[in-house]
């Protein structure tokens, strides 16, 4: 082959709309890939008022709502979040059962 073959090659170009569904696809499979976002330790985790019922035993969320929580430490959207070091400070702090005078 002479050197002028080489001058008149010229790269096929694919459609830009195929490319970026070939990008989408590589993205998605990228994304499942990953460590499932409950098993995440970088992600920081809070309680909501459900949760924060539940991990004190309680029967339900209504059985907090005459009860003065600590303030959030996170608040997203509406939601308010404790972590479990805020309700374990707060809940060894207030008073039990009987012990209301403190």
């Amino acid at each position: 082959m002479s050197d002028s073959s080489h001058s008149s090659w010229q790269p096929i170009e694919m459609p830009t709309e195929r490319l970026d569904r070939r990008a989408e696809r590589a993205a998605e499979r990228d994304f499942r890939s990953e460590v499932p976002v409950e098993d995440d330790p970088s992600i920081p985790r809070f309680m909501s008022r459900t949760e924060v019922a539940e991990y004190l035993g309680l029967a339900g969320v209504k059985s907090l709502s005459k009860t003065a929580l600590p303030r959030p430490d996170v608040i997203v959207g509406k939601t308010k979040g404790w972590s479990h070091e805020t309700i374990e400070r707060w809940n060894s702090a207030r008073p039990g059962q009987g012990n209301w005078s403190r």
